[in-house]
């Protein structure tokens, strides 16, 4: 309470000082209560005690390791090093230079979980929706994907099929098997994503 009610005298303070509508004060009272909400946050759970929780630890991978669903990396020594793969409700990120990759990575792994019957959301926020659907048609295809188009007449029955055996092989029939979605940068955020997933 103590750091909050600081800022809020600090952010007061540059109101009567200045223009609050301009983005360097504005930049200022976003820093100050930013600041004060890092103070004053209290944690129930601190975290996993590495040394002192390890019977904890091993209950919960064996429980992992029994209800959950593996999605492969499309890297076997990825998948390896990961116990088979990334679980349900973990995420991971790519992180590298440009051009090093990361979409094509990132295409292979859509491609290949979808192949396992996983569904899959692909979000972006350097390429766009259809320059990555057109990566993808040429995994499903294997065409090149500066042929798409020429081969179209190939690579529309196969997109076809795949996805009605999608259907076929899945509990709970979806056409929602593979979805892409760009976002320009620094315009979403963990809600953002998280709002896509629930719908």
């Amino acid at each position: 309470k103590q750091a909050m009610t600081e800022a809020v005298k600090k952010v007061l303070e540059e109101i009567k000082k200045g223009d609050w509508t301009e983005e360097a004060t504005m930049i200022r009272i976003y820093g100050h209560l930013d600041k004060a909400k890092a103070v004053d946050r209290k944690f129930v759970n601190t975290g996993h005690n590495y040394f002192r929780d390890v019977e904890e630890r091993y209950r919960l991978m064996g429980e992992q390791q029994n209800t959950s669903q593996t999605f492969t990396s499309s890297f076997a020594t990825i998948d390896n090093s990961l116990g088979g793969g990334l679980r349900r409700g973990e995420l991971a990120s790519v992180i590298a230079l440009s051009g090093a990759g990361k979409s094509l990575w990132l295409s292979q792994a859509a491609w290949r979980n979808t192949l396992l019957g996983h569904k899959v959301l692909y979000i972006s926020t350097e390429m766009s929706e259809i320059a990555i659907a057109q990566r993808l048609d040429a995994l499903y295809s294997t065409q090149n994907v500066k042929t798409l188009y020429e081969n179209q007449h190939i690579v529309k029955p196969i997109i076809k099929k795949t996805a009605q055996d999608f259907l076929n092989n899945q509990d709970v029939a979806t056409d929602n098997m593979l979805i892409i979605k760009q976002f320009a940068p620094k315009s979403a955020n963990v809600d953002t994503f998280h709002a896509l997933l629930v719908q």
